[in-house]
C-alpha cells in the first residue's frame, strides 16, 4: 500500500455526476483515470489490475452502503481502484472490504511513514485503527493473506539478492534502484508490490549513509 496522488476528476465524470438522478457506474473515463493515477496496480494490495473488466473493481472508501445517496458515491476522491479481490479462494481488498468505511488516508504521506513491513512480507501499521482495516479478514482488507505476504517478501529477497549479486550495497547502487521502483513505466505503471519495494529500498538508504 502507498500513497496515491490523486488528480482532478476526468471532465465526463464531472459532467455525469451533475446530471439528475444520476447513480454510481464505473464509467470508461472514470476507470481510466484511476488507472493512470495508481499505475495500473490496486490500491489496496499492490497487485496488476488493467482496464479490462474482470481485473478491476472500483473501490468505495466511504462505501455506497453508508453513503446512501448522499452524493459521496459519486465523490472523486472516494472512489480507488481494486484488483478483483479473490485469490486462491480466499477474499482480500474490496473483496473482503464489503459494505465496510475505510478511515485510511490514501492520499497523504502520513499513509508511507505508518507502513512498515516484516521479513515474512506481513504489512504493519503504526496507527491502530488503520492497522485494523489493512488487516482484518471480515469488513477489513485482509491484506496479510499468505499468498500476498509471500508475494512482499518475494519482492524484498529479489531486490536483496540482486544487490547482492552485485556487491551493491552503496549508497549510489541502493538510490538508482530506489529511483526504478519510484517511477512508472514508459506504459504509465508501476511495478506489482512496488509499495515495499520502496520501504525496504529506503530503509537500506538510511542505513548506507
Amino acid at each position: 500500500m502507498r500513497k496515491i496522488n490523486k488528480g482532478k476528476e476526468p471532465a465526463e465524470w464531472t459532467a455525469y455526476r451533475k446530471t439528475p438522478d444520476a447513480q454510481f457506474e464505473a464509467k470508461p473515463e472514470l476507470v481510466d483515470s484511476l488507472l493512470k493515477e495508481q499505475g495500473y496496480v490496486c490500491a489496496f494490495c499492490m497487485g496488476r489490475i488493467s482496464k479490462e473488466p474482470d481485473k478491476h473493481k472500483v473501490a468505495h472508501l466511504v462505501s455506497q452502503k453508508t453513503c446512501n445517496g448522499d452524493g459521496r458515491e459519486l465523490a472523486y476522491n472516494n472512489m480507488v481502484l481494486a484488483c478483483p479481490g479473490k485469490t486462491e479462494g480466499h477474499s482480500h481488498c474490496d473483496e473482503s472490504q464489503q459494505d465496510a468505511d475505510l478511515t485510511i488516508n490514501f492520499f497523504s504521506d502520513n499513509l508511507n511513514e505508518a507502513i512498515s513491513y516484516k521479513r515474512d512480507g506481513t504489512i504493519c501499521c503504526s496507527n491502530p485503527v488503520w492497522e485494523k482495516e489493512m488487516t482484518a479478514k471480515k469488513d477489513g482488507l485482509n491484506l496479510n493473506l499468505p499468498r500476498l505476504k509471500e508475494n512482499r517478501k518475494a519482492v524484498m529477497e529479489g531486490i536483496q539478492n540482486s544487490l547482492m549479486s552485485k556487491k551493491g550495497w552503496t549508497h549510489p547502487q541502493i538510490k538508482k534502484k530506489l529511483d526504478r521502483w519510484q517511477n512508472k513505466d514508459a506504459e504509465g505503471k508501476y511495478q506489482e508490490y512496488y509499495g515495499v519495494a520502496i520501504w525496504y529500498l529506503e530503509k537500506k538508504l538510511r542505513q548506507t549513509k
